[in-house]
């Protein structure tokens, strides 16, 4: 082998030579004023004088380099000013500010996610990287009323319900292929490392990201434009809050005239960029809670008020209506005003109340003895899930939606069965949030019929259902009543 490639190297050698120009040549007489010297390629015979390279350059070679730099400031400086207005930069600059922070935030969200997730996988270790409102951004210190009204909204309204069931437990010397079928290629290159254990680099990487965080909600970083990650530049633009940042028509520039602007003294972290560079979410759950904006302008309300909240003002308003002009009668008519409109309160929810979608498919059952579908659209509508109870479903009762938890409490409790049937919201809980494999476990486990109770109503009687997911149903779930009494 080694006489084969000298053979090949020697002919290459050969080849060069014999077609190159070698021995005495004539050349032009010397006609120049500065330099005779000869810039010659000895392998192709080609031969030039110092002085023509040098008129072949000129002016350029004469040029001072500053020249460069003006052309530099022109691009990146002062025509992004010419295209972006200078008082409405300085109108919205803050706001821009703002939508790189939230981006960043969100973006970093996700891959704590994962981790999360991925110390459960470890032996339920998921509380050494929880995702608790208190424990993510308890120590933020917010500046400005964008930020403020960022995490206001998220501590009121934002949860986020993971599927369990698609996620096994794993050993803790397990390889990282292991974790890539779960998380992808990105999330295991850019958090973990070969040369320390699992555990101990998820809650390094998980300290470390939250620290980021924290300096972002406190708007305290040194970060701006991100210059160095374009990708986050192009996701702002392609959200619908970029048309606040592009009332006139010069987001675009206006945006590029912040990342230019910030470039030299922005922070360059080797950690954080790679992160926000490759996301292991593109949705960015937690951006659409910070980029309310524009609705706000319009006075559009997105979010669900909280239930607490609408409830004081409605009492509020009703003592308001109640209190009367003269002060000699004030308590007597306050007292009989506050009562009646109390018992008229009453006796409208008692006449709005009606039958579930679920009570609604029994009774057409009973009356045609077949097999009923349940509406679970309407069901879905009939009853929001309170945010503490749904902490409880996506904390501690998670195990519902593993197979070995099911398969432990159908073979000692007999889940499922009449005796211990299996709980309606519960049910509703997987079903309203697309908890598919979970579904699919309690499918597996517990049979495609098995028996529920309607806890949400308060009612005894088992009533034994159908659940299906398949190519009849359009791989939508499906929940029939098989069997009833009255």
């Amino acid at each position: 082998m080694k006489r084969i490639i000298f053979l090949l190297y020697f002919s290459f050698l050969t080849f060069s030579a014999n077609n190159s120009v070698i021995g005495e040549k004539n050349f032009e007489h010397y006609t120049g004023q500065n330099d005779p010297s000869l810039k010659v390629n000895y392998r192709s015979g080609v031969y030039l004088f110092k002085d023509k390279a040098y008129e072949d350059r000129f002016p350029m070679d004469l040029i001072d380099q500053d020249i460069y730099f003006l052309k530099t400031y022109y691009q990146d400086y002062l025509k992004l000013s010419l295209q972006c207005d200078d008082n409405f930069y300085k109108e919205n600059v803050d706001y821009i500010h703002y939508l790189y922070r939230l981006s960043a935030i969100s973006t970093l969200y996700e891959y704590l996610r994962k981790i999360h997730i991925s110390l459960y996988q470890l032996g339920e270790l998921e509380a050494e990287c929880s995702l608790d409102y208190d424990a993510l951004f308890g120590e933020c210190r917010p500046k400005s009323r964008e930020m403020s009204g960022f995490l206001s909204r998220l501590d009121s309204h934002f949860i986020d319900v993971i599927d369990w069931g698609r996620y096994g437990f794993v050993p803790k010397n397990t390889k990282l292929n292991h974790f890539k079928s779960f998380h992808g290629d990105t999330f295991v290159k850019n958090i973990l490392h070969r040369n320390k254990p699992i555990e101990q680099t998820l809650n390094t990487s998980c300290q470390r990201i939250k620290s980021h965080m924290t300096s972002f909600c406190s708007e305290e970083d040194k970060f701006y434009g991100l210059s160095r990650v374009p990708e986050i530049t192009q996701f702002i633009q392609s959200q619908s809050i970029f048309k606040v940042v592009n009332e006139i028509g010069s987001g675009k520039e206006c945006m590029q005239r912040f990342v230019s602007s910030y470039d030299e003294v922005e922070n360059k972290s080797d950690f954080l960029f790679p992160l926000l560079q490759n996301p292991v979410d593109e949705k960015k759950k937690l951006f659409f809670y910070g980029a309310l904006k524009e609705f706000e302008e319009l006075g559009v309300s997105v979010l669900p008020a909280e239930e607490e909240a609408i409830e004081n003002v409605e009492v509020k308003e009703a003592i308001k209506k109640a209190e009367p002009k003269v002060i000699a009668k004030k308590k007597v008519i306050k007292k009989k005003e506050v009562q009646v409109i109390t018992k008229k309160e009453k006796t409208k929810v008692r006449t709005k109340k009606k039958l579930s979608a679920l009570h609604l498919a029994v009774q057409e059952f009973l009356k045609k003895r077949t097999v009923v579908s349940v509406d679970l659209e309407q069901a879905k509508k009939e009853y929001l899930f309170p945010k503490k109870l749904i902490k409880k479903f996506n904390g501690p009762l998670k195990p519902f939606q593993t197979l070995k938890a099911l398969k432990e409490m159908k073979k000692n409790d007999i889940l499922g069965s009449i005796q211990t049937p299996f709980s309606y919201i519960f049910l509703r809980y997987m079903l309203d949030f697309d908890l598919h494999q979970g579904l699919f476990n309690l499918k597996s486990v517990l049979g495609q019929e098995f028996y529920i109770v309607d806890d949400i109503e308060k009612k005894k009687k088992p009533i034994k259902i159908r659940l299906t997911n398949n190519k009849k149903t359009n791989y939508q779930w499906k929940l029939e009543i098989v069997e009833a009494t009255k």
